[in-house]
């Protein structure tokens, strides 16, 4: 759950590092669900629920931007009953 000036959204966050790039460095990245507001550089707060997979090491691009999406539909389906209740 991601919390941006009060309001509360869906989000999916990744903490990792990006094998499929080779890049060992560990990053934290949010994407905020049905949100298009250009907020770098500002602060939120982030409220983990559950990890979905651990990282993977991908073919291509294209397998990485599908398993996204798969993930995100996920987090959807898993946050949906909880929406009314913290959003």
């Amino acid at each position: 759950i991601v919390t941006y000036k009060g309001q509360k959204y869906i989000g999916s966050t990744s903490i990792s590092t990006n094998p499929t790039f080779e890049d060992e460095k560990v990053k934290f990245e949010t994407y905020i669900h049905d949100f298009d507001q250009d907020i770098y550089g500002e602060n939120i707060s982030i409220e983990l629920i559950k990890l979905i997979r651990k990282p993977i090491k991908f073919n291509n691009i294209t397998e990485l931007v599908e398993q996204i999406e798969n993930d995100n539909s996920q987090i959807k389906i898993l946050l949906k009953h909880l929406k009314n209740d913290i959003i």
